[in-house]
């Protein structure tokens, strides 16, 4: 019985920790805003380029894994120095892939 105990306290942290990518600072995530494709206005920004943000969270959890993806593409696209992501691509089978486009106000 003891033997069992300590397989799974490993296995459970092997099963939750794949694939969890680093979340960004609350800072780094509410300087970055997520808009909507259809009502975004490219023409005040600067195109700096796509970011992609993964989860393997997925099932009961997949509103989890969208909100890490989209998380990890606003860490991204702050690397780029973008204040804006347009996604333009969500979904998975496996994991939940977010694919956005990184813009930044015009100077």
């Amino acid at each position: 019985m003891h033997f069992r105990n300590v397989l799974l306290v490993p296995t459970i942290a092997v099963v939750f920790g794949i694939g969890c990518a680093r979340i960004p600072s609350t800072e780094i995530l509410a300087s970055v805003r997520v808009c909507n494709e259809e009502t975004f206005d490219d023409s005040k920004y600067e195109y700096l380029g796509i970011v992609e943000g993964k989860s393997f969270m997925t099932g009961v959890m997949a509103n989890a894994g969208e909100g890490n993806a989209i998380a990890t593409c606003k860490g991204e696209a702050h690397k780029l120095g973008a204040t804006h992501i347009v996604v333009i691509q969500k979904g998975g089978l496996t994991a939940t892939k977010v694919v956005a486009k990184a813009y930044r106000l015009k100077r």
